[in-house]
């Protein structure tokens, strides 16, 4: 009788590592799935917009009609230095941020 159970276990152990074989494949056909759908809708809706993947892609814009330049690079210098906390970065841009200023 004693023998009968641990075969009864080991059957178990083969059904529960069945069952795990076959989550971990679906789990990675929903990721390969997933990364599949991501690429394409990358090519879809970003690459022709993207500068970093496609060079010369990005349309320049005239920036003599803009106003409020200098205070978006005020911004990205108060960002940069929260971010980054880096004192040496604000003493070298901090001449052109009074002229801004």
């Amino acid at each position: 009788m004693k023998k009968l159970n641990l075969v009864f276990i080991y059957i178990m152990d083969d059904q529960l590592i069945g069952k795990l074989y076959i989550l971990f494949l679906m789990i990675l056909v929903i990721l390969v799935g997933y990364f599949i759908f991501s690429i394409f809708l990358l090519f879809l809706f970003y690459l022709d917009e993207e500068p970093w993947l496609l060079l010369n892609a990005y349309v320049s814009h005239d920036t003599a009609d803009w106003k409020d330049l200098g205070l978006k690079y005020l911004l990205q210098v108060y960002r940069d230095y929260i971010y980054t906390q880096n004192q040496q970065f604000l003493n070298e841009i901090w001449p052109t941020v009074k002229v801004r200023i």
